[in-house]
């Protein structure tokens, strides 16, 4: 097989289209839309369910259920060109009976990073692999998040590029025999004719230079940000590395990423906290302010001598962290901080009726802006 890889939102799926008029539809592995479900043959269970009117009333409510719900994006507006995604892509390719003539054919895959260190080498031929520096694809991949009543901030982060990377860099170390042609998105968008011009001398077939005119430059939707995120001090010289294949410089770099769980203890709150929770506490006053009353209230001032987990993880001393408590470091005033969050909490509850949300938790919004008043 023929595979084209790359950290998701880097151009895989604009490569996928440029195989396809290149090298043909018939040799493409997956769909445009692989999201779109597709009329299946109704079962005896389902039957008899219709019989009784039961699938009937479980229809009716599932559409009440979603009209209630605020409108998520459309799929096909992420890629209006298609995904071109198969069984392969993200659980990479393995033998079995069911797909051994497949997999040992000439055929296109598209198969991301996390899914490339699940493969097997043998039936890789040649890889193409796509990267974008990493401020975009940070960017693009807010894109993608669905929409939420509650603003939790911009988490502009290289998190996902770092690992997926780490992983693709990791198989391609191992499998250097596997031949590998890295094509920058930005220098693809810039100037097409060169870039596929290069991709037919590495593949030697193919009507490349008709397959150039697919790319529309329209499809950079999402523009360098430089925003302060100590990760990408990582992501950048990774990004680097990986354009001039030096995968054993990416491996190094890797070593320096610490990766933060999704949950951890915060001493200073005295309980179990998301990560989102952490990144709010350090880019949002009023709601550090909100914090540090909630933990006065539940144990006194005992949060001036507790560290921060979140800074600890990251590989600061406890001590440091102790002495240089950002909790106590704030500039402007509690009370203003919290009339700034109450101003915010009222704006999610109207947006929460107006959406319809469950009454449970419309109450329980209620309820955070009873105690901020308090």
């Amino acid at each position: 097989m023929i595979v084209v890889s790359g950290c998701p939102r880097s151009g895989t799926s604009l490569m996928m289209d440029i195989m396809r008029v290149a090298l043909g539809d018939d040799r493409i592995i997956g769909s445009k839309f692989p999201q779109e479900k597709k009329e299946l043959p109704p079962s005896t269970k389902t039957l008899l369910f219709e019989k009784d009117g039961i699938q009937e009333y479980l229809r009716e409510r599932r559409k009440d259920y979603k009209s209630k719900r605020p409108e998520s994006k459309d799929f096909k507006d992420m890629n209006p060109k298609g995904f071109w995604e198969c069984q392969f892509t993200v659980k990479g390719a393995q033998w079995n009976m069911a797909n051994d003539s497949l997999i040992k054919s000439d055929k296109i895959c598209k198969i991301v990073s996390q899914g490339l260190s699940k493969t097997d080498p043998s039936y890789i031929e040649k890889i193409i692999y796509m990267i974008r520096e990493p401020h975009a694809v940070a960017k693009s991949q807010e894109r993608l998040k669905r929409p939420s009543l509650i603003d939790v901030g911009v988490i502009h982060s290289p998190e996902m590029f770092i690992e997926v990377t780490i992983q693709a860099a990791m198989w391609l170390y191992k499998n250097s025999s596997v031949p590998v042609c890295v094509v920058n998105y930005d220098d693809l968008l810039s100037n097409p004719k060169k870039e596929c011009k290069r991709v037919q001398e590495f593949l030697g077939d193919g009507n490349f230079n008709e397959a150039s005119k697919v790319i529309d430059t329209n499809l950079k939707r999402s523009s360098v940000e430089h925003k302060d995120n100590e990760l990408f001090d990582i992501a950048e010289p990774m990004f680097d590395a990986m354009l001039n294949q030096k995968y054993d410089e990416v491996l190094e770099l890797g070593e320096c990423y610490v990766k933060v769980p999704k949950r951890m203890m915060c001493h200073r709150m005295g309980r179990v906290v998301s990560k989102n929770e952490c990144h709010l506490c350090k880019t949002r006053p009023e709601v550090l302010a909100n914090y540090r009353i909630a933990a006065e209230k539940k144990n006194g001032t005992a949060w001036k001598n507790a560290p921060c987990t979140f800074e600890c993880l990251k590989g600061m001393k406890v001590s440091e962290s102790v002495n240089n408590n950002f909790w106590e470091n704030t500039d402007v005033e509690t009370t203003e901080l919290i009339s700034r969050e109450l101003k915010y909490q009222l704006e999610v509850l109207a947006r929460m009726e107006k959406t319809k949300c469950k009454p449970c938790e419309i109450k329980r919004q209620q309820r955070y802006i009873e105690g901020l008043k308090k």
